[in-house]
């Protein structure tokens, strides 16, 4: 079983019209990204299926895939012009596209650069919020020991964690006392 390999990135339709020949379009990037790659996709089928006539928007809009530098973020981060070109010649005015990249849940925004960076072990980023300028420690009684976590774990059966921010729980002491899982000190 093979599989393609995808280049990550965001995928943006560039769509203009032409009423003579609409597929007499050619696409043009006039100012290429700053920060980051374009790859050419290629002329797309765009269709409109969330009402009850489907339709077939003419044209043929032309995809790109904008690639950002690894672990880059900004509001706007980068941005290009395109233009469009119809049969006859007639060039479009340029149309900009700005680029707004957001750092992945279990990142966070390194405030002295513009690059992203994973949380370090013992703290975390809520799982469904983009963009998180800081990594909150685990609390007491919780742990995570990997990188660019979105969760803490509670401490297992017979260990605990007094401090916040643990990579890992620590062991009961003397034999025989028992913890239950979650627990804020030996005692519990």
């Amino acid at each position: 079983m093979s599989s393609e390999a995808v280049t990550p990135g965001v995928e943006i339709l560039l769509l203009a019209f032409d009423i003579d020949e609409p597929e007499g379009l050619t696409y043009e990037i006039r100012q290429p990204p700053a920060r980051g790659s374009i790859e050419m996709v290629g002329q797309m089928e765009l269709t409109n299926s969330t009402s009850s006539s489907n339709y077939t928007v003419p044209g043929l809009p032309y995809g790109v895939r904008y690639i950002p530098e690894s672990y880059l973020h900004g509001e706007p981060l980068d941005s290009f012009l395109w233009t469009a070109t119809d049969s006859t010649g007639e060039e479009s005015e340029p149309f900009q596209v700005d680029i707004y990249v957001y750092c992945a849940p279990g990142h966070s925004v390194d405030p002295d650069s513009d690059f992203c960076s994973q949380c370090p072990s013992g703290t975390k980023t809520l799982p469904a919020a983009l963009h998180q300028t800081e990594c909150m420690p685990c609390s007491v009684g919780t742990f995570t020991a990997s990188l660019g976590s979105t969760a803490c774990s509670p401490c297992p059966k017979n260990t605990f964690q007094d401090s916040e921010g643990a990579a890992e729980c620590k062991q009961c002491g003397p034999q025989g006392m028992v913890a239950p899982e979650g627990s804020l000190s030996s005692s519990d």
